[in-house]
């Protein structure tokens, strides 16, 4: 939309197709969103930094979206500005074939007309000559009054074939000559195969191997439900590498232990948290590794045949999926061939993070002379997960007689994005730091990333910090977020929304919490 409202594009006339895992569609517009923290420069270094963004996008193989960058960066930085230099280049095609200056042409639904003869051209009839033109790299973008596509509600180009069943998923992938292999990894994260009989289910029907690799093994079959029945009487073991015993609870113990000892780095010191309080409040508050649970399991299908290589998937990142399985198998990226499907919901899992999937999946067909799609059970899928991280949070809070917070600290295990501790409440003195214990778990990104336990963490003690005062709990937020104007702009639009303060029912209450990620302020009230 964004693309086609700078075009001046007739909506009616606009077709999505996916772009394929190539350097030319490396996203620099994230890479430079990132970098430049959603700032623009001034005209004249726009090039430079266009060009520094799209080599760094294609040295990491940055063909993604993420971390809500999707409107503020990619839309903005790219597609908007993509759309703008077309219409551009559009206009000074139509502007050279009619002899016309181009300040008498404009664009609009997918056509440049020369308002003073009336002369006009269609987009397509213009394409040709407009390619041969250099784009501008900061051209003049549209004031949002004058918005004609965004902000308006249109048909999403996937709905269609999702209501009939004909969108293509990873896991729809259909090759000729292609089998089924089912996948069984070690059950405990870093382990091996320790001993495989091929024997056991010898002679079963459809099953055309079993294939081994480091971490798991594969049964291979015409289709799935003989792979997995088979798989589910192959004769194997796993050695656990040393992490047998390991469970959520030694885990979280070693995260106590790491917090008790107080070895910690600090994220943030400002004035002195010692100074004293008519009360003191503390709590400790922990969540659990999080699956991501996608609806469509783990899978991608690969062809490794005479040095080259052939990949079927559902991914967030195609260019990376080719980097990964270029350099797993020793080949050159040149010589991976990426077909991007549609994927059955991803949040991070299917991001060029963790990338288990693409690997075991062309390690499998490496060791075949025909394509294959490697499927994960249900049951794999959840085991073999990138996790949201485990965590814990302990909290101190000095109050003063009034109630209102005087000190605030904060000890935590596992510095995944250290601007998520920070709070948006004017409390004078502040201590922050961070313990990191390495554990065996695989982890990975997650919608949100560490907002959505430090949103909880700091949100709940600010709570319990009201509570405490005997204060509502909207009310004790407010008057600590004077500093913060749009903070404070959506708590208040938010309880206005709510009613907060109305009757309840017995049995019945409100909760509210108020959250800032990744530019967007968000505040939350739930009745239960």
């Amino acid at each position: 939309m964004m693309l086609a409202e700078e075009m001046e594009a007739d909506w009616d006339l606009v077709r999505m197709e996916q772009a394929p895992a190539n350097e030319l569609f490396a996203n620099d517009a994230v890479s430079k969103g990132f970098l430049l923290n959603g700032q623009r420069l001034p005209a004249i270094l726009n090039p430079p930094a266009d060009w520094a963004s799209y080599k760094l996008a294609q040295l990491l193989d940055v063909q993604t979206t993420g971390g809500s960058s999707s409107i503020r960066f990619t839309g903005e930085f790219g597609m908007r500005t993509a759309g703008a230099a077309v219409k551009e280049m559009l206009i000074k095609a139509a502007a050279e074939k009619w002899g016309v200056a181009e300040d008498d042409c404009v664009a609009r639904l997918s056509h440049v007309t020369h308002e003073k003869s009336g002369a006009k051209a269609s987009f397509g009839a213009l394409a040709e000559a407009a390619a041969a033109f250099e784009p501008n790299a900061t051209p003049t973008l549209k004031d949002k009054k004058d918005f004609t596509i965004i902000g308006t509600s249109k048909q999403r180009f996937d709905i269609p074939d999702k209501v009939r069943g004909a969108a293509v998923y990873g896991i729809d992938a259909d090759v000729p000559n292609m089998r089924i292999a089912v996948l069984k990894a070690a059950p405990v994260f870093g382990g091996h195969v320790a001993q495989l009989d091929k024997s056991s289910i010898a002679g079963r029907r459809g099953i055309e191997d079993v294939v081994q690799i480091k971490d798991a093994v594969a049964v291979i079959a015409d289709n799935y439900w003989r792979a997995s029945s088979a798989l589910a009487d192959l004769s194997v073991s796993f050695d656990p590498a040393g992490h047998g015993d390991v469970s959520s609870e030694t885990i979280f113990t070693r995260f106590r232990a790491a917090i008790d000892a107080d070895d910690a780095t600090t994220n943030l010191e400002q004035g002195d948290v010692s100074v004293a309080g008519a009360r003191t409040l503390e709590a400790d508050y922990q969540v659990p590794y999080l699956n991501h649970a996608a609806m469509e399991p783990m899978n991608c299908t690969a062809h490794v045949k005479d040095g080259k290589c052939e990949i079927w998937v559902g991914a967030q990142d195609p260019l990376a999926c080719r980097g990964h399985a270029a350099k797993v198998l020793g080949i050159s990226a040149d010589d991976v061939t990426v077909h991007p499907l549609m994927l059955g919901g991803s949040f991070g899992r299917r991001s060029g993070v963790l990338m288990d999937y693409i690997e075991r999946a062309v390690l499998i067909a490496a060791q075949v002379d025909y394509p294959v799609k490697v499927m994960w059970s249900r049951e794999e899928d959840m085991q073999q997960g990138a996790y949201r991280p485990a965590s814990i949070s302990r909290f101190k809070a000095k109050l003063d007689e009034k109630g209102a917070p005087t000190s605030w600290e904060n000890h935590y295990i596992r510095d995944e994005e250290s601007a998520a501790v920070h709070i948006p409440y004017a409390i004078e003195n502040q201590y922050i730091r961070v313990s990191e214990v390495d554990t065996h778990v695989p982890y990975g990104v997650w919608r949100s990333v560490a907002s959505s336990q430090h949103g909880f963490y700091i949100e709940s003690f600010m709570d319990e910090l009201a509570h405490a005062a005997g204060q509502d709990p909207v009310a004790y937020r407010r008057a600590l977020l004077a500093d913060n104007p749009r903070h404070l702009e959506v708590l208040n639009k938010v309880a206005q929304m709510a009613d907060w303060g109305r009757p309840l029912p017995q049995g019945r209450a409100l909760g509210v919490a108020l959250r800032e990620s990744f530019g967007t302020v968000v505040g939350q009230i739930a009745e239960v």
